[in-house]
C-alpha cells in the first residue's frame, strides 16, 4: 500500500510540474465584422429596437498563460455599427442624416485551452467588462410644398457606460515560431439604457455576432 501511493504522490507532483513549469504569453490584433441580432437589427418599433446594419469591430488582446488548461488576459475592442434609416423616408421630399453606433470594450479576458498541438490550438474565451456606447444622431428633414422646412429627431447623441460580456472561441494555426493566424467569433450581450430623441429613456437588448482575423505573436513559446 505504501509503495502505491508513493508511485501516486509521484505521479501528482509530475502533472503539477508539468503545469506549474509551462508558461506563455502572447499578444494580438484582430479585425472582423459584426452583425447585429435581435433587437438591435430589428428595424419595426422605435421604442424597443435598434435599426442597426452590419459593422466593422477591431480588438486588441494580451493573455498570459500560467499553464496549459487556461490564461488570463485583458482585451480592448472597437466597434460601429450604422442605423438604417430607410423606413423614415416617409415621403420624397425627406433626407436624413444619420449617424452609427460606437462601442468601446474594456474587459477582462479569460482563455480556456480546449486542444492544442504543435501546429495548432482552439482556445474557448469569456470575457466580462465595460462597453462605452455611443448612439447615433438621426435627424430627418422634411421640405413642404409651401416653402416650409421641419426638422426632426428621431435620435439624440447620447453615451453610455454599461456592463457587458462576449463568450467564444478562436481558432488558431501556427504559421512561424512566433506566429499564429487566428479565426474567431465572439458572442456579444449588453442590456443598455440610454436616452433618445423620442423617450426619455429607452432600453436596448444590443446583441452581437463578431467574426474576426488576427495574428498573434507569442511571446515564450
Amino acid at each position: 500500500m505504501a509503495t502505491q501511493y508513493k508511485y501516486l504522490n509521484l505521479l501528482i507532483l509530475s502533472v503539477c510540474l508539468t503545469y506549474t513549469t509551462y508558461s506563455q504569453s502572447f499578444v494580438s490584433i484582430k479585425m472582423g465584422t459584426g452583425f447585429p441580432l435581435g433587437e438591435f437589427s430589428d428595424d419595426e418599433l422605435l421604442r424597443v429596437d435598434g435599426y442597426a446594419t452590419t459593422g466593422l469591430t477591431f480588438q486588441a488582446e494580451g493573455v498570459y498563460l500560467p499553464n496549459k488548461l487556461m490564461g488570463i488576459g485583458l482585451h480592448y475592442a472597437y466597434g460601429f455599427n450604422p442605423f438604417t434609416t430607410e423606413k423614415f423616408k416617409n415621403t420624397s421630399s425627406s433626407t436624413m442624416d444619420k449617424g452609427k453606433y460606437c462601442i468601446h470594450d474594456l474587459m477582462a479576458l479569460v482563455v480556456f485551452q480546449l486542444y492544442s498541438n504543435s501546429e495548432m490550438a482552439i482556445q474557448g474565451r469569456l470575457l466580462p467588462g465595460l462597453s462605452f456606447i455611443k448612439t447615433p444622431e438621426v435627424l430627418r428633414t422634411t421640405n413642404y410644398s409651401n416653402g416650409s422646412t421641419y426638422i426632426s429627431y428621431l435620435f439624440y447623441e447620447e453615451r453610455t457606460t454599461q456592463l457587458a460580456f462576449k463568450i467564444g472561441v478562436s481558432f488558431k494555426y501556427k504559421i512561424s515560431k512566433r506566429y499564429f493566424f487566428s479565426l474567431t467569433t465572439d458572442y456579444y450581450y449588453c442590456n443598455a439604457r440610454f436616452n433618445t430623441g423620442y423617450f426619455h429613456e429607452k432600453k436596448l437588448l444590443i446583441e452581437q455576432l463578431y467574426v474576426l482575423l488576427g495574428i498573434e505573436y507569442i511571446f515564450n513559446h
